[in-house]
C-alpha cells in the first residue's frame, strides 16, 4: 500500500487520504461537491486529478483514460508532451 506523506508531517495511506478527502466533501458539500462556474453562474461538479508518473513513451491518453476508467468515471486524460509526438512519461488524469 502507498503511503502519503502530508507537508505538515502526517503519515497515512493513499487509500485513508483519499477516504479522508471524500468524507470532508460529502460533509462540506451534503454529499454533493459544486462550486459556481465563472461562467453564467452555473454549477459545476469538483473533480480530483491525479499525477501519473513513470509513463512508457508510447503511452496514448486514449490508453491512460481507458486505464483509469477501472478505479472510475474519467472525464479527462492528458500525457504532457515535450514536443509534438514525444511524451515526458507523465501525464495527468
Amino acid at each position: 500500500m502507498a503511503e502519503f506523506n502530508s507537508p505538515l508531517g502526517l503519515d497515512m495511506s493513499l487509500d485513508e487520504a483519499i477516504a479522508e478527502r471524500q468524507q470532508a466533501a460529502r460533509a462540506n458539500y451534503g454529499g454533493t461537491p459544486a462550486v459556481v462556474d465563472d461562467v453564467g453562474g452555473a454549477p459545476a461538479t469538483v473533480g480530483t486529478r491525479v499525477y501519473v508518473g513513470n509513463l512508457s513513451y508510447k503511452t496514448s491518453w486514449q490508453n491512460l483514460k481507458d486505464h483509469f476508467r477501472s478505479a472510475g468515471n474519467v472525464v479527462h486524460a492528458k500525457v504532457m508532451e515535450e514536443r509534438p509526438g514525444r511524451s515526458k512519461g507523465c501525464g495527468i488524469v
